[in-house]
């Protein structure tokens, strides 16, 4: 029988040996990424049941934590979770920022009623990317000096801009 010491997975930054923190070496990540994938896959735990269960676990675990770990949004997200004061919905959009997505909102809403519309589906698109490029960088420089309040309302922001994104 096969001697196995299965990581921890209460965090996923534990789980991969990185500091739980927004700054993380994306190259020791997927280092441990692929170390993991090779250490737990179920094919070498097949005369085992008991631990090729707990190997397919720790591999779905593995594919996940990398998946969240690996994207800035979905890493800082996964902070905000971890730092549970910071989920009760108390975050207001400013009002400067409202403004301006609901002349964005009225500008997609015109979409269905021009004809030649691919220089202004354009012009949206470069606003909306513009502008999550700037909370992109909020939201890094708040994250990385742990100011969640701040970067949880940069995050609404940034959520907000994705779904007009989509709607183009």
């Amino acid at each position: 029988m096969q001697m196995v010491s299965w990581p921890n997975t209460a965090n996923f930054f534990t789980f991969f040996e990185l500091p739980t923190a927004f700054s993380i070496d994306i190259g020791v990540l997927k280092i441990k990424y692929f170390e993991y994938a090779k250490l737990f896959h179920p094919d070498f735990f097949s005369l085992e049941p008991q631990h090729q269960s707990k190997a397919i676990e720790m591999s779905a675990i593995n594919n996940k934590a990398f998946k969240i770990l690996n994207n800035p949004i979905s890493r800082v997200q996964y902070l905000l979770e971890l730092k549970e004061d910071f989920l009760t919905d108390n975050s207001t959009l400013p009002q400067y920022f409202l403004m301006e997505m609901m002349e964005l909102n009225e500008q997609i809403d015109e979409l269905a009623f021009e004809e030649n519309n691919e220089e202004l589906i354009v012009q949206i698109k470069l606003n909306i990317e513009n502008q999550q490029v700037a909370i992109f960088n909020e939201i890094s420089e708040n994250a990385v000096l742990e100011n969640w309040t701040i970067t949880k309302d940069n995050l609404l922001q940034w959520r907000y801009l994705e779904r007009l994104s989509e709607r183009v």
